[in-house]
């Protein structure tokens, strides 16, 4: 069977999600107010995986809504973009797309943040017993903050900047970090953000 570079992300997105789940470490992410359109365009990539698996599919073929709607829960009709936007399937290999562009851009910077820094932060809490403390920030992921156990770099100093090119925002607050990416118009605290939280 070939291997699609899309059924490879997923199913390492799916490898790093049990891993943290070993880990006790409850994972939501929040995306901006477009969270509802975030995880519909998941749901879609998710059964076109599993379609293009199932079925043998190499990249490039085009499966139809019909097509996925077994592997949908609630099936094609209950993926809706709550801000009126219009879903692409487009094909395997490729990323679902939603007709508002910003969508897009927060889906896919929701998955870069999840796939990266998730397993960073826990590899240093697994390593040193806690998350980074907050003056450390994710610099302790990259050069030694001094700490017993301290196994890395986790990351390389190119991998704290966000796929627009910022740097990411930690905070720990409760003893629980929060990773915060300023998304595709680089302003903290817009609409746009891509919030990852343990």
């Amino acid at each position: 069977m070939k291997t699609t570079p899309f059924a490879a992300v997923a199913r390492g997105a799916a490898a790093a999600a049990v891993l943290l789940a070993l880990a006790g470490c409850a994972l939501r992410m929040h995306v901006g107010s477009q969270s509802a359109c975030c995880r519909n365009l998941q749901a879609i990539d998710n059964a076109k995986a599993r379609f293009a698996e199932e079925r043998r599919l190499g990249e490039g073929a085009m499966p139809s809504a019909r097509d996925l709607a077994p592997y949908i829960p609630g099936g094609w009709k209950s993926v809706r973009c709550a801000g009126g936007g219009t879903y692409s399937i487009n094909a395997v290999g490729q990323f679902a797309a939603c007709s508002i562009g910003r969508h897009n851009w927060e889906y896919r910077g929701g998955l870069h943040i999840e796939a990266r820094l998730a397993r960073a932060v826990q590899r240093f809490r697994t390593d040193c017993g806690a998350f980074p403390a907050e003056n450390q920030g994710l610099q302790a992921l990259v050069s030694d903050p001094a700490m017993p156990g301290w196994r890395g770099p986790y990351l390389t100093p190119e991998e704290l900047l966000d796929p627009w090119g910022t740097p990411y925002r930690y905070e720990l607050k409760r003893r629980a970090p929060r990773i915060v990416s300023a998304g595709v118009d680089k302003t903290f605290g817009s609409a746009d953000d891509v919030v990852l939280r343990w």
